[in-house]
């Protein structure tokens, strides 16, 4: 936005939504100054083009398109003794305040008290809610020229109390949420201009259903793209907006179809599930480590809770699949017992080293021991001895064998 501080009838400023501004910046001191002098007032502020025809609502523009357009102000007051108006203030488009502004008009000449006055040109993104904010005015009551700036003084001068809104054509305007998690759609009135903020609604939504109201929800049923007009009414002119709305599809949750419990509380559980390969999957534990699958297998999984997701780029569905730790009733196999011994004490003695090959250990999950009273090699007294081996598996089961 380009500002200019200049004696003129008609000013020219730039003024855009999104702005490189150069600009003159000043804190005016008559801002807080009590300034309520109703000899000289402004009273309304409207675009129109170079004609003073107030732009219209059935234009051919589309929203934020730029538009030349020209500011006009009603001057008014109790006395006709105005003459070098100063003027600043600040303009707001679509609720962010710009820098302020200062212009000097009507130099050596009376303050028009009828009618509407040009008093700036500027493009305007069609659309944009514009409003004049922080107005001060200050002026002479004799045809004095002046410098530009503000007088240090509470007398002949105006600060006002309260911000105008600056009419600008009657343009309809919408915004929505939609949502992969429903198909209901949240529909946001953005309408700006006309005569007046009370608006008429009325909403078509793609022949499916209507709506008066100014931010309705409506329910499509299924996800797809729609098409939305709102036609808006001011009292005096009609206008209305179409847009096309999309709601995303959410993906049908993934179907298991099986599962294959961990044993022993090792990692050797499996999920397999119905995929397609337009589709992404994930598998999470509850610490929120991600699993790979393959050909829609999940495997070599540990006994725990699982997270599986399914995503189409857009929406994501999950199913929760738990993998059991079966629990262990099988019990330890000793194999390899040897059969009874007998054999004749050693020469010159009464007890005998025996000798034999020992039995091993086996077990589905795991041995947590495996004992006997003799080993192999043990020397044995004159009689009968039993020997006795305990095998006892990680879930605790035991069993025992002996042989004499």
């Amino acid at each position: 936005m380009i500002w200019k501080t200049t004696f003129a009838n008609k000013l020219s400023f730039n003024l855009l939504s999104i702005l490189t501004l150069i600009f003159t910046l000043a804190g005016s001191l008559q801002m807080q100054a009590q300034c309520n002098s109703q000899n000289v007032t402004v009273n309304d502020f409207y675009l129109g083009d170079a004609n003073g025809v107030p732009l219209q609502s059935n234009s051919n523009y589309q929203i934020g398109q730029p538009v030349n357009a020209y500011l006009y102000a009603q001057f008014g007051g109790s006395s006709g003794n105005g003459y070098s108006l100063y003027l600043e203030y600040n303009v707001s488009v679509d609720g962010v305040t710009q820098p302020l502004v200062q212009n000097c008009l009507f130099d050596g000449q009376p303050i028009p008290d009828t009618g509407y006055h040009q008093i700036s040109s500027f493009t305007w993104e069609w659309g944009k809610e514009l409003e004049l904010q922080n107005l001060y005015m200050d002026w002479y009551t004799n045809a004095t020229t002046r410098v530009c700036e503000p007088r240090n003084s509470n007398a002949q001068c105006y600060g006002a109390t309260e911000n105008y809104l600056i009419k600008t054509p009657l343009v309809a305007d919408f915004d929505y949420t939609s949502s992969c998690s429903s198909t209901s759609v949240q529909f946001n009135d953005q309408t700006t201009g006309g005569e007046t903020q009370d608006y008429d609604y009325t909403w078509d939504f793609d022949g499916l259903g209507n709506s008066t109201s100014e931010n309705p929800i409506f329910d499509f049923e299924e996800a797809g793209t729609y098409e939305v007009t709102v036609e808006v009414s001011d009292g005096l002119t009609t206008t209305e907006r179409t847009k096309e709305i999309y709601i995303p599809e959410t993906p049908e949750e993934p179907t298991v179809i099986s599962t294959t419990d961990a044993t022993c509380g090792e990692n050797s559980g499996k999920i397999e599930f119905e995929f397609e390969n337009n589709l992404t999957y994930t598998l999470t534990d509850s610490d929120n480590n991600s699993f790979q699958h393959n050909n829609g297998e999940f495997t070599d999984l540990s006994p725990g809770d699982y997270t599986l997701t399914v995503s189409n780029g857009e929406c994501e569905s999950e199913t929760q699949v738990i993998i059991e730790d079966i629990e262990d009733n099988e019990d330890p196999v000793i194999s390899g017992m040897p059969a009874d011994i007998t054999q004749d004490t050693d020469a010159e003695s009464c007890d005998a080293v025996v000798d034999w090959t020992a039995p091993t250990a086996d077990d589905n999950c795991s041995v947590e021991s495996f004992t006997s009273n003799y080993t192999p090699g043990d020397t044995f007294p004159l009689g009968t001895t039993t020997v006795t081996y305990t095998l006892e598996d990680g879930a605790g089961n035991i069993v025992t064998a002996s042989f004499d």
